[in-house]
């Protein structure tokens, strides 16, 4: 849930910023700060559900925005043109397969101001709450909670007899 992230702006907030990052886990990495849209796509097996596009008014979708911000926004479909879409669903299905992912999945993409995407992480263990993209991108097509439990269910299943 984004928990340990900030972003740091100048050198000399780093050290500050990295023994905080430290309370949360030993290991601690820094990327490149992104600015833009921030998109979420569940994947279950072979089939990709609506992407969502996450929107605050935070400096990024952080655990505040996701659980207590009231002003942050999902929109779903996400502001991106066929083309875009595309793209970024031909992403998503390459990163699943070359990560070698069975079952459900949730991939997280940013896509700059200048429309390139990044991918951010393949979660293999998606949020199940009714706060949970999973869910709530599911529901978009008309999958309720169980029906999507059961689908999880039959895939985990069938790659089990495999």
């Amino acid at each position: 849930s984004s928990l340990g992230i900030s972003i740091v702006d100048n050198a000399g907030d780093l050290q500050e910023e990295y023994l905080a990052a430290l309370k949360f886990d030993k290991q601690v990495m820094a990327e490149k700060y992104i600015e833009g849209k921030e998109l979420s796509t569940p994947v279950l097996e072979d089939q990709l559900f609506p992407t969502i596009q996450l929107e605050t008014d935070r400096d990024f979708f952080d655990f505040e925005a996701k659980y207590k911000d009231e002003n942050s926004r999902i929109i779903c479909p996400p502001e991106l043109s066929a083309e875009k879409q595309m793209e970024l669903e031909l992403l998503i299905r390459n990163a699943y397969q070359i990560l070698c992912c069975a079952g459900l999945a949730r991939v997280d993409v940013m896509q700059d101001c200048e429309g390139e995407f990044f991918l951010l992480e393949l979660n293999t263990v998606p949020g199940m709450t009714n706060h949970s993209f999973v869910p709530m991108s599911a529901k978009k097509i008309g999958i309720d909670f169980d029906e999507l439990l059961l689908r999880i269910l039959e895939v985990n299943l069938k790659q089990d007899i495999k």
